[in-house]
């Protein structure tokens, strides 16, 4: 009798084991709700982060046209304030007329040895120079000129080339004045007849321009 009691003892716990036991696919069930739930959610803010995303994109695109079309509206003005310059004499030096060279567009190209801190530009041009003047330069003024543009001088003394120096236009610049010098250091300012020639990506800026250099008179 109590062999018999403890195998019915025995079947319950079995029997209430099986029935504590986990119901895994239930469990799998709820997890992969959970998964999808999830991806969903995902699914629908990388969707709405594109979309703002998009909208970033077209206002970043409607600026740059705004933009553009600002810097075009400036330079139409520019355009408009600068004329087209007559010929001019200053000191005996002739100036270019607005023509363009390499792509860019020049007001009025000179020498001189007064070159202004402040812009670059001539301080007036002139013709005939000292041979202890400290320097010389050649002054053009740009009302556009493009990013990449090569500038080159050629210096000549009595026919024959003395002194040659480039330069490229780092940016895209309008109103601008460009310069190119030489010194006694450099290249001996002998007494006689000076030429120079300043050309913007092969093309010649201006015709020669011609000076005068003289000896300085010792006193005593």
């Amino acid at each position: 009798m109590k062999r018999f009691s403890g195998l019915i003892l025995v079947f319950l716990l079995s029997a209430c084991q099986v029935l504590n036991a986990p119901d895994v696919p239930a469990t799998l069930r709820i997890q992969n709700a959970a998964y999808v739930a999830e991806a969903t959610v995902i699914s629908e803010s990388l969707a709405t982060r594109q979309v703002e995303v998009e909208a970033t994109a077209l206002a970043a695109s409607t600026t740059v046209a705004e933009t553009g079309g600002v810097n075009r509206v400036l330079m139409a003005t520019v355009r408009a304030l600068i004329p087209p310059t007559p010929p001019r004499q200053f000191g005996g030096v002739s100036v270019t007329t607005e023509g363009s060279a390499g792509g860019a567009q020049f007001l009025s190209t000179g020498v001189t040895s007064r070159k202004r801190d402040s812009d670059g530009c001539a301080d007036g041009f002139e013709t005939q120079f000292t041979s202890t003047t400290p320097t010389i330069y050649v002054i053009t003024q740009a009302a556009s000129v493009q990013a990449g543009t090569l500038m080159q001088v050629d210096w000549s003394y009595e026919g024959q080339m003395v002194s040659q120096s480039s330069w490229a236009v780092p940016q895209a610049e309008s109103n601008f004045c460009i310069w190119f010098y030489i010194d006694p250091a450099t290249v001996p300012f002998s007494a006689g007849s000076w030429s120079v020639q300043l050309s913007a990506n092969g093309s010649p800026v201006s015709a020669p321009i011609s000076f005068s250099i003289v000896e300085t008179m010792s006193e005593g």
